[in-house]
């Protein structure tokens, strides 16, 4: 496995587990009692973690794996978008001059959509190439 995909892997691990940790803060403060909706969303959550870790064991064995990421990663940034749209009607309707916890959370999607942009892009093409790579013509 080359450098690259090793150093690729780690930042993808990483960046999936601060991006868990602060949904998970912005879900503690938004509401004073979690629902069980919630706690299975962050479980759901946990999967991307555990789909790069699984990448940076054992590429070859786990190449499949990108394609299931690029699935998920489609998933999380059409989430992402229809929080921004919801959002921003509700800042339309409640407009109040001090920035609230929900228009700060608001620029944080905005990063994470760029990051899993750039993470479905990666593992479209590095599954791509993995697949044109390994297969027999």
């Amino acid at each position: 496995m080359k450098h690259l995909s090793v150093s690729t892997y780690i930042a993808a691990c990483i960046y999936e587990i601060i991006k868990l940790f602060l949904l998970a803060v912005y879900q503690l403060n938004a509401s004073s009692s979690a629902s069980l909706y919630s706690y299975t969303a962050l479980a759901a959550l946990c999967v991307p973690v555990l789909l790069w870790f699984m990448l940076l064991l054992n590429e070859t064995a786990f190449y499949g794996l990108l394609y299931a990421l690029v699935l998920y990663k489609i998933l999380c940034v059409s989430a992402e978008i229809l929080y921004i749209f919801h959002s921003k009607f509700s800042i339309l309707i409640e407009y109040s001059g001090q920035a609230s916890n929900r228009t700060v959370f608001s620029k944080e999607i905005l990063l994470f959509i760029i990051v899993d942009i750039s993470l479905l892009c990666y593992s479209y093409a590095r599954g791509k190439t993995y697949y044109a790579d390994n297969t027999n013509s």
